[in-house]
């Protein structure tokens, strides 16, 4: 962070005694139905392979889901 950067965020911290810092780690929220979605994939997936298990990125690609 630069020099002035860091400043700009002790004053506003001093106006506001807020450093507007959110929790969490940084992912966003997904939706019930996806994670149902995304479950009922994997299941499907595992039955039909040969080893029982599932590759998360062929279930993303199969469900359009972002990697």
């Amino acid at each position: 962070m630069s020099k002035n950067g860091l400043k700009k965020m002790i004053m506003e911290f001093e106006e506001t005694r807020d450093l507007g810092v959110l929790s969490g780690n940084g992912r966003k929220p997904v939706a019930n139905e996806t994670i149902e979605e995304i479950a009922t994939a994997v299941v499907e997936r595992a039955s039909s392979s040969l080893y029982s298990s599932a590759s998360a990125r062929l279930v993303s690609r199969e469900l359009v889901i972002p990697w």
